[in-house]
């Protein structure tokens, strides 16, 4: 019965007045069917539909006027999307067809309406669902197209939702071996990262989040990895992680308490005759 629904559900993709009510059974009821991905991707003729939902509102989401039935379809086809990115058999294929590439117009726009951050947050959680995968092909990728500056900016700029969401796939990046080289390969790709990373602390020590944060720190714990820019590293980090701060907040998250004392152990305890005491978070 329910694959019966689903496959109905494909074929409507092919009919405008359907599309939009299939577009929202299938993102809605999308866990339901856990072979959604493989049957949307096989049926290449019905996924271009998909596709097509949300390139036709690249060239107008710059005016930010954009009708509000017009989002719901396009973040409903954003989620089948984060159905083909999320699924083992469709991942590399995925990536392969460059089809990550429709969602950076949602991330590029610079101004914000509650419609684009709708846009934005359902894009971002496709790349999140990538960055989990945990395939350095995925990083790789990313890396090509120029994504770790976009991401950057949306972590400075944007609402709470997409900075998370942003945060931590910049720290997945610098995670990976690949993507920690790459960002560490010239002072402008580490300096470009490093002073994004000290505006969001700035942000933060005003608003603060804990989630957010553990993301921060861990970013900053791998870029101390390179020799070559620690010493410039410590010239970097903001100083609000060193005087208590956030010391209330770390007590939420022992493990957040724990790689902050790790990392400022990394930064300045050669530097200082303290012990690794003079950096617990008490």
């Amino acid at each position: 019965m329910y694959r019966e629904r689903m496959l109905k559900w494909i074929e409507e993709l092919a009919d405008p007045s359907t599309r939009g009510t299939a577009l929202r059974e299938l993102s809605v009821h999308r866990e339901s069917f856990p072979d959604l991905a493989p049957m949307l991707w096989q049926d290449m003729s019905k996924l271009m539909f998909v596709l097509q939902e949300i390139s036709s509102i690249h060239h107008t989401i710059h005016l930010g006027l954009l009708p509000p039935d017009k989002v719901q379809r396009v973040c409903h086809a954003l989620i089948l999307l984060h159905c083909l990115a999320a699924h083992p058999e469709t991942r590399t294929a995925f990536l392969a067809a460059n089809l990550p590439l429709l969602l950076y117009p949602f991330l590029y726009i610079q101004h914000s309406t509650s419609q684009l951050e709708c846009l934005r947050y359902r894009s971002l959680a496709v790349i999140e669902t990538l960055v989990l995968s945990k395939e350095q092909q995925v990083i790789k990728f990313l890396l090509s197209t120029k994504f770790v500056p976009v991401c950057l900016r949306i972590m400075v700029s944007k609402e709470e939702p997409c900075k998370k969401y942003a945060t931590f796939i910049l720290e997945q990046i610098l995670l990976d071996d690949i993507g920690v080289s790459y960002n560490c390969q010239t002072y402008e790709r580490f300096g470009l990262i490093a002073v994004h990373l000290r505006e969001l602390v700035s942000s933060l020590s005003k608003k603060p989040s804990v989630k957010i944060l553990k993301c921060v720190i861990t970013c900053y714990s791998r870029l101390a990895d390179n020799p070559r820019f620690r010493r410039m590293l410590r010239r970097y980090l903001p100083y609000t992680l060193r005087d208590g701060t956030f010391a209330a907040y770390l007590q939420l998250d022992a493990s957040a308490k724990h790689c902050l004392t790790m990392l400022l152990k990394k930064l300045f305890e050669p530097q200082t005759p303290y012990t690794s005491d003079a950096y617990a978070l008490d």
